[in-house]
């Protein structure tokens, strides 16, 4: 083998392991998420997918009960945000047997332990909502969850037929959801790839008479184009504001 030739290999090889690098930020949408040893979470998103230039700043807020909220932000830059979600206050957290439909959780651990699931929504320079982040890859949605302490839901629920195999520790937690959010289990797969897509809010323009609904995006005033004309059923707007976990 001459030397030239096995220098090409040698290229080769270098460019492939470099395209499969995801670390570095210049390459396609991707998501990484960093525990840290005091139970806080790091949420690193690059070239989030249906970006848009009004984004200014990334926010995740929690409300308490008392009223009172805790507000965790990051700027917007480059499609993309570093958000640090700190350790969660016992007095935002509520214990699961509270939570609306907690009539709908299966067999718990400890029914007195306390957890928050939170959204991270995007802002616009005018400090208003616009829209919502959803991380996700083909089969899989993740949702972001904090508790108090170390428990476990297991088995099928009373209503809906949803199916938890979620072991929870102290701290932040990633449930993934599959099949609609008929599947949720704390158990991370091999070779995980997810990416951060922005979804705009929209505003209801007109309900047809066939029971459709037309969609207006709320920051720009265009249809929204996901769905064929703007249109979709009213089991299809259902399912969006269930996706963003909106209370209705």
């Amino acid at each position: 083998m001459s030397k030239t030739f096995f220098n090409l290999i040698v290229a080769g090889m270098m460019v492939f392991f470099a395209s499969c690098n995801k670390s570095d930020p210049t390459d396609e949408s991707y998501v990484v998420i960093e525990e840290t040893i005091d139970n806080s979470l790091v949420i690193k998103a690059y070239n989030i997918k249906n970006s848009n230039s009004n984004i200014v700043s990334v926010k995740m807020t929690i409300a308490s009960s008392k009223g009172n909220q805790v507000e965790y932000s990051a700027k917007y830059e480059n499609d993309g945000f570093e958000l640090h979600l700190p350790v969660v206050p016992d007095e935002y957290l509520l214990p699961v047997s509270e939570h609306i439909l907690s009539e709908d959780i299966p067999l718990n651990s400890d029914i007195q332990a306390k957890t928050v699931s939170v959204s991270i929504a995007a802002y616009n320079s005018e400090e208003a909502c616009i829209g919502d982040f959803t991380f996700k890859d083909d089969k899989r949605t993740i949702k972001f969850v904090y508790a108090d302490r170390s428990f476990t839901e297991k088995g099928i629920s009373k209503y809906g037929d949803i199916v938890f195999d979620c072991s929870y520790k102290k701290g932040w937690n990633i449930v993934y959801w599959s099949n609609e959010g008929m599947n949720r289990t704390t158990q991370k797969s091999s070779n995980e790839s997810f990416k951060c897509h922005y979804l705009p809010n929209f505003l209801i323009k007109n309900v047809n008479e066939n029971f459709t609904i037309e969609l207006l995006e709320a920051e720009n005033m265009k249809p929204y184009s996901v769905f064929k004309n703007g249109n979709i059923t009213m089991y299809q707007y259902l399912l969006y504001l269930c996706a963003l976990n909106v209370k209705i």
